[in-house]
């Protein structure tokens, strides 16, 4: 699989076109203060998308703004 993601994504770069500017950042340095993952939050948005909810929620007669905020709720 990942060589699949490698081998899709991956690209040659013509001659005379330059590469990625990449800096070097000290880890140790870096401060954060409103850290967020968004790895199991994007498991539940597409569980939810998979599953229609939004679709069930229109049928039941929910606003856009109320299946917006419902389903931010439940993520």
């Amino acid at each position: 699989m990942r060589k699949k993601i490698i081998q899709k994504q991956s690209s040659v770069v013509p001659e005379g076109q330059s590469l990625p500017d990449y800096h070097a950042v000290d880890i140790n340095s870096v401060e954060n203060e409103d850290v967020r993952s968004v790895g199991a939050k994007h498991v539940v948005y597409e569980t939810m998308k998979e599953l229609e909810l939004d679709k069930k929620m229109q049928e039941l007669m929910f606003s856009k703004v109320e299946i917006d905020a419902a389903l931010g709720v439940i993520t």
